[in-house]
């Protein structure tokens, strides 16, 4: 788990970031290979969301984590807060949803049930 959390805090931060089983070191290569930097990594994210399709080369061995677009639709608060792991859950009405969406504040009547707690701290 701590691995993961590793990875997607460096992906949330636009760099791709890899796994891969430590018996066969040798598979770091395929990743290095496969020659993604980060711009070229976004191009590649982009060219996915456009539909259009990519140039096909062989996969990395392991377990590549595409990096967030830096396109500046999310600031370096919000990248980091969706790095950290989620300690509970909190549904909200429709009303809140649209109102969070909108980078409104969350108000305790919208909240219609909480999974798990929350720690002093917590994001």
């Amino acid at each position: 788990a701590t691995k993961i959390l590793a990875a997607r805090t460096a992906s949330t931060a636009g760099i791709p970031c890899g796994l891969v089983n430590g018996q066969h070191p040798e598979r770091v290569l395929t990743f290095l290979s496969y020659g993604l930097t980060p711009s070229e990594a976004e191009a590649e994210v982009e060219k996915e969301q456009q539909q259009q399709k990519p140039k096909q080369q062989p996969l990395p061995e392991g377990t590549l984590f595409m990096p967030m677009p830096q396109d500046g639709s999310v600031g370096a608060n919000r990248r980091w807060i969706l790095s950290l792991p989620a300690t509970a859950e909190i549904y909200v009405d429709d009303v809140c949803a649209r109102a969070l969406a909108g980078k409104q504040s969350l108000l305790p009547e919208h909240i219609s049930k909480v999974n798990g707690s929350f720690e002093k701290n917590d994001c």
